[in-house]
């Protein structure tokens, strides 16, 4: 038999005493004591305002994801919209 198996024993006996030590119940006043200690704050009033953000980089930017829109249509493109381009939005309702 490989005695090198059984010392596994006493460091999984180990691990689960810790795990029952760190888990157990404390007394209610320590509890108590912890839930009704008062607090220290400041108090500030702030006015509102308007922030204006600007962030500026270096490197290159890809976009996180995309989506690639493939018609399943038989036929012909007969006529194009005019400003349609990579990346136009087109509006709803647009034929």
């Amino acid at each position: 038999m490989n005695w090198r198996i059984l010392l596994f024993f006493p460091a999984i006996a180990l691990g689960i005493g810790l795990f029952l030590w760190q888990t157990r119940e404390q007394p209610e006043d320590v509890v108590e004591a912890r839930q009704t200690a008062p607090v220290a704050v400041r108090v500030v009033t702030v006015a509102a305002a308007q922030v204006s953000t600007a962030v500026s980089g270096f490197g290159r930017v890809e976009p996180q994801r995309t989506w690639e829109a493939v018609s399943q249509v038989d036929g012909r493109i007969v006529d194009v919209l005019a400003g349609l381009a990579e990346g136009v939005i087109v509006p709803e309702g647009t034929e």
